[in-house]
């Protein structure tokens, strides 16, 4: 059972500043700077959203909404709350989307279980793309996860895959490990979710990620290689669709919170 806070400091989590960004610290710079670069690929953003759009309800929490490079794809719906860890992505998030005013932002950190007391059954989805792996007890932010959707709600995942291609991209970005498949779906499993689907993405990504991070071991994912990415990515995406790629640098898993369970009050 998770410590509850009182309504008094869970409103200290409501994020409110527009001060001017400034940095906690290099690695910090490093993961905001991949979000910037990330924030202009317009049509690898589209295709990334469409993979979990038919699993996005109307009552959504963001975990790990960065500076809002997908937030913005369901801005529209009725409820959207964004987590992040990082005062300063938050900022950025305020300063880059004035028009994302009514999205609820706070600071927490996926692990912490005090994520709670954002509301236990509800929200009908949870997004959380290249989250879990910075997480070090990754089962304990999958169990808030589970106690803050309702009976039935759907939890959107992106993951890294393939612990052997773990290299300096990834310990730069703070990532704690990369996932198997059938470790993802154990670790689903035990934090008693129905996985819906899993399936690997973005094989064209798979051999730059190795090449900068395990040959020349770049410390952040260069612009211009994200540049001609982003130009072929046409090509690579109608290739994926057309083949169901057996490889991907990550997997997207889809998966529920039985019906008729209900959260722990």
């Amino acid at each position: 059972m998770f410590n509850q806070q009182s309504k008094t400091a869970r409103k200290t989590n409501v994020f409110q500043s527009k001060q001017p960004v400034e940095p906690d610290s290099a690695k910090d710079i490093s993961e905001a700077e991949t979000l910037r670069r990330l924030s202009k690929m317009s049509r690898f953003n589209p295709w990334l959203y469409s993979k979990i759009e038919p699993w996005i309800g109307q009552r959504i929490l963001e975990v790990g909404c960065g500076l809002g490079n997908i937030t913005r794809f369901f801005a529209d719906r009725p409820k959207v709350v964004g987590i992040d860890f990082s005062d300063d992505h938050l900022q950025e998030f305020r300063q880059r989307n004035p028009d994302l005013d009514r999205i609820e932002l706070h600071r927490y950190d996926a692990g912490n279980p005090a994520l709670v007391d954002l509301g236990r059954g509800s929200f009908d989805t949870i997004v959380c793309l290249n989250v879990l792996e910075h997480v070090e007890h990754d089962e304990r932010a999958l169990e808030s996860f589970w106690h803050l959707l309702e009976p039935g709600g759907h939890l959107a995942l992106l993951v890294p895959a393939f612990p052997a291609l773990y290299g300096t991209l990834d310990s730069n970005a703070s990532h704690m490990r990369r996932y198997t498949r059938p470790g993802l779906d154990a670790l689903l499993n035990e934090q008693r979710f129905n996985l819906l689907k899993m399936k690997y993405f973005n094989l064209f990504g798979l051999p730059g990620w190795w090449f900068c991070g395990k040959i020349l071991k770049q410390p952040i994912l260069p612009a211009n290689g994200l540049g001609w990415y982003e130009r072929l990515m046409p090509v690579f995406r109608f290739i994926e669709e057309l083949t169901g790629p057996p490889l991907g640098l990550s997997l997207i898993a889809i998966a529920r919170k039985p019906e008729g369970e209900t959260p722990n009050l």
